[in-house]
C-alpha cells in the first residue's frame, strides 16, 4: 500500500475516534492524535508544518517578562512589527505588567502563577477582539487593568466568561444527546432549564 494512503487511512481513523461520543474519553488526547495525523499527511505531501502562533492554554508563564513578550508578540501580530516598542522603556512596561498581575492576584485571591495565566488569557482576548474594543490608539501595557482603563480588562473578562458559558452549554448538549437513548423525555424534564 502506498504510504500516502496509509497516512490518510490513519487520519480517517483519528477523525472517527474524535467524532465518537464517549463520556469517559479524553478529547484532548483524541484531538492531539488527529492533529498529529494531519501533520503527517501534510509533511508527506511536501508541506512545511509550523506550530500555531502561541497556545496560551498550555503555556506556563514563569515571569512577568514572559507576559510582556506575549503582549509584544500579539502587538506585532495585530499592529505590525513597527509597533513593538511601547514606551521605549522596558522597565516601565514590565512595571505595568507586574501591576496587572498583582491586581488579578488580589481580585481573585490566587497565586502569581495562576494570575499570570489569567493575564495571558486577558491579553489574548483583547488582541483577538480588537474591533469590539474600538481603541483610538495602539494597545499598550499601561492599559491593562489600571485605573481609568479598568473597563478594558472587565470587557475582556466578560468576553472570556461568555465564551466559557457557550462552551459549557455545548458540552452539556453533547452529554444530553449521548444520554438521551437511555432516558425518557420525562426524565429530561426533571432537569428544568439549564
Amino acid at each position: 500500500m502506498d504510504m500516502f494512503y496509509k497516512l490518510t487511512a490513519e487520519l480517517k481513523k483519528a477523525v472517527i475516534q474524535l467524532e465518537q461520543v464517549d463520556l469517559l474519553a479524553d478529547t484532548d488526547t483524541k484531538r492531539s492524535e488527529l492533529l498529529k495525523r494531519c501533520e503527517d499527511v501534510l509533511k508527506y505531501s511536501g508541506y512545511k508544518v509550523v506550530n500555531p502562533f502561541i497556545d496560551i492554554n498550555v503555556k506556563e508563564f514563569k515571569s512577568n517578562k514572559e507576559l510582556l513578550i506575549l503582549f509584544n508578540l500579539y502587538k506585532a501580530k495585530y499592529y505590525g512589527s513597527s509597533f513593538i516598542v511601547s514606551t521605549g522603556n522596558k522597565y516601565i512596561d514590565e512595571k505595568h505588567i507586574s501591576n496587572f498581575v498583582k491586581s488579578r492576584q488580589e481580585i481573585n485571591s490566587c497565586s502569581a502563577s495562576t494570575a499570570r495565566k489569567e493575564c495571558a488569557m486577558i491579553i489574548s482576548t483583547i488582541f483577538e477582539n480588537l474591533d469590539s474594543f474600538k481603541f483610538d490608539r495602539v494597545c499598550e501595557p499601561y492599559m491593562l487593568g489600571q485605573k481609568k482603563c479598568a473597563w478594558i480588562t472587565q470587557k475582556a473578562v466578560d468576553i472570556i466568561d461568555k465564551k466559557y458559558k457557550e462552551h459549557l452549554k455545548r458540552e452539556f448538549n453533547k452529554l444530553e444527546l449521548a444520554a438521551k437513548p437511555y432516558y425518557s423525555d420525562e426524565d429530561f424534564g426533571l432537569l428544568g432549564d439549564y
